[in-house]
């Protein structure tokens, strides 16, 4: 293979590679909007249920089911959050606590990979 076409090879694969970034980024647009929907049309009818006391029965629609989940979402691990409750932990002792978050922190594992980022020229 000569160094010309290794260079129209490559020059080929970044043509594709930029051809289907843009129509991902637009697809992606596309189901964020029609998310962002389907979350308001959620809410309704999630707000209906309940206020029509409808919130422990399944209503059959077409081919699909749709029955108000009660679901408990742990809130997020992060450095203040720790900090306050192991300062509680350790009645009251700032010092103690920010140690064991500090330690917490820093010996997290970290992983490196390396990913080709693509950033859009403006016109």
């Amino acid at each position: 293979m000569s160094n010309n076409q290794v260079s129209t090879n490559f020059k080929a694969t970044i043509k594709d590679f930029i051809a289907l970034d843009d129509e991902i980024r637009i697809l992606q647009q596309e189901i964020r909007d029609r998310q962002k929907i389907k979350k308001q049309l959620s809410h309704n009818i999630v707000d209906f249920m309940v206020s029509n006391q409808l919130d422990n029965k399944q209503i059959s629609v077409s081919d699909s089911n749709l029955k108000v989940k009660t679901s408990v979402r742990t809130e997020s691990l992060n450095k203040n959050y720790l900090e306050n409750k192991l300062t509680q932990f350790f009645s009251g002792d700032n010092a103690k606590a920010k140690q064991c978050a500090e330690y917490l922190y820093n010996s997290r594992s970290k992983n490196e990979v390396k990913v080709l980022s693509r950033t859009k020229n403006k016109n």
